[in-house]
């Protein structure tokens, strides 16, 4: 199996004793329909909104590529975007691609969605989408063909807030892709063919704020596909979780929940770094489709690196 991102945060907030802010979770039913809303970039001006697209796809030759388009606007300026595109060629090297562009520098339209920037462009809709791109040493032309229905848990939707004046948004635009397409590189032009996925998220609440920790796990190969992801709320929204678990087999799909339940054990101390965070190596987990729950459980032998986004 391989497993695109295994990313466990701990993020040590102190609480508060006052009450907790109102919180309300996306709805918890498995029938999360993906429309032209879900694709589309609202661009707001508030100082922690950010929106992101994230492709990923591995090809029968054993090269692989990432590209991701971030809207931040954190810092100085409003709508910065950074592009980001790796191909890693089936030798196992890196070519890699990143700009970042300020808001007049880059175009995007809803109907139909397009998304152009820095020589790279997203469009299609959530069943038949495309990504292009030139990063210079490399350029690629793929088609993202949806092998598993557009999915988001329940409507999608996470409140935060009086009156939900804050929000999470996701939406797994392609849970898994059938990809096709070329990747050109060093002047060689090479036709592919894999499998792969489309993600968008969009938020415009501070994570630091927010969740005291953070699960996020996808894992993607030719038969199966795990989506698995939660948030522990800080103090101020009590506490809470907010999560999902999406589990699919071949052109079956075993569960999609938008509530999950988690079970952390061998729980190791990373000694390596200042804050000595939590680490468990086994992380169970558990989501109810109709009438029957469905678990999986989620083990590594040690832990593999570090990206502490605290230090970013």
């Amino acid at each position: 199996m391989r497993t695109s991102l295994a990313l466990l945060s701990t993020l040590f907030v102190a609480g508060s004793a006052a009450a907790a802010d109102p919180f309300t979770p996306w709805t918890s039913g498995e029938k999360g329909g993906v429309g032209a809303a879900d694709l589309a970039v609202s661009l707001e001006d508030g100082e922690f909104y950010s929106d992101r697209y994230t492709l990923e796809a591995w090809f029968e030759d054993k090269s692989r590529i990432y590209i991701s388009y971030l809207v931040s606007n954190l810092g100085p300026g409003t709508g910065k975007l950074t592009v980001k595109s790796r191909v890693i060629d089936a030798a196992g090297k890196e070519h890699y691609f990143k700009k970042e562009v300020d808001q007049g520098g880059y175009q995007v339209s809803a109907s139909p969605f397009k998304y152009t920037a820095a020589g790279h462009t997203l469009s299609g809709s959530a069943r038949s989408f495309s990504a292009s791109g030139n990063g210079g040493s490399f350029s690629f032309d793929l088609d993202f063909k949806s092998g598993l229905a557009p999915w988001k848990p329940g409507n999608g939707h996470a409140g935060f807030g009086v009156d939900e004046q804050g929000y999470l948004k996701t939406a797994l635009i392609q849970p898994k892709a059938v990809v096709t397409g070329s990747v050109t590189l060093g002047g060689k032009k090479a036709t592919v063919k894999g499998y792969g996925y489309v993600l968008h998220t969009s938020s415009n609440i501070a994570p630091h704020g927010t969740y005291k920790r953070f699960v996020d796990i996808r894992s993607i190969d030719g038969e199966t596909v795990v989506w698995l992801k939660q948030f522990t709320m800080t103090e101020q929204f009590g506490g809470k979780t907010l999560g999902y678990l999406y589990v699919a087999r071949g052109d079956q799909v075993l569960v999609a929940a938008g509530r999950v339940s988690l079970k952390m054990d061998k729980v190791q101390t990373d000694g390596k770094h200042a804050n000595k965070y939590k680490v468990p190596l086994v992380i169970s987990a558990t989501g109810k489709r109709k009438d029957t729950e469905i678990a999986i459980t989620i083990e590594a032998p040690s832990i593999a690196g570090r990206e502490d986004e605290l230090e970013s």
